[in-house]
């Protein structure tokens, strides 16, 4: 919530008024005005929550009893890491490879939020360090152009 409300914030009077001036009503300033100023922290607050959903333990594990529920129909991924590494004939490798998936099923989303609110800052620097890497070819081509 306290996202929100520091996204609502940023979300200029100026721009409300004028589309009040240009005729929009209150629906039309919703969507044209507040959503789009609003869209990278409602993406970054929906991505959270559901990174945060994919690695529930406690709750399962303490009204489970630890067993997954019946049949196993309760446990979630943490859950299973934690049941597969357990105890001394604990298989600690499958443990590894199922923690390394819920890595990356959390750095993807991230990186998604990441890049849609800062894509043109990272394809300007990008661009720059491609810039830099052609000019020292070139420099390194022309100094091995010159006779000695």
């Amino acid at each position: 919530m306290v996202v929100y409300l520091a996204a609502l914030g940023n979300v200029g009077r100026e721009l409300h008024e004028a589309a009040a001036m240009d005729g929009a009503g209150r629906w039309r300033r919703f969507w044209s005005v507040t959503v789009p100023g609003v869209r990278g922290p409602m993406m970054l607050v929906s991505v959270l929550v559901c990174v945060g959903a994919t690695r529930v333990f406690t709750e399962l594990y303490v009204l489970s009893n630890g067993s997954g529920g019946p049949g196993g129909r309760a446990m979630s991924m943490v859950m299973l890491i934690q049941s597969m590494g357990k105890g001394l004939n604990g298989q600690i490798g499958y443990a590894s490879a199922i923690s390394l998936v819920l890595f990356l099923l959390t750095l993807v989303p991230l990186l998604i939020v990441g890049i849609a609110n800062n894509g043109d800052t990272i394809r300007e620097a990008l661009a720059s360090r491609r810039a830099v890497k052609a000019a020292k070819v070139k420099r390194e081509a022309k100094v091995q152009e010159v006779p000695r």
